[in-house]
């Protein structure tokens, strides 16, 4: 795809790039939300997080809150409907 085809498609315009890890992005920018909405880290009791973009393949970053990373895979559960 050409910039021009991305921008048409996505609406994005530029990118940045970095140095840093994706967790400490990740940390950075729930940070930076905690004190943009005045909120202390006790008062937020869940985070939904979605992203098609990971340093590991397993697990994904979206799994550490609620369990710490490991060096094998979580086993999928399933949702009752």
């Amino acid at each position: 795809m050409t910039a021009e085809e991305i921008r048409a498609k996505t609406g994005i315009v530029q990118r940045l790039y970095t140095e840093l890890d994706l967790e400490e992005l990740a940390l950075r920018a729930a940070r930076a939300a905690l004190v943009k909405s005045g909120r202390q880290p006790e008062e937020i009791g869940a985070v939904l997080f979605c992203s098609c973009t990971s340093t590991r393949a397993c697990p994904s970053v979206a799994a550490w809150p609620a369990r710490p990373p490991t060096s094998r895979c979580f086993r999928p559960t399933r949702v009752a409907r």
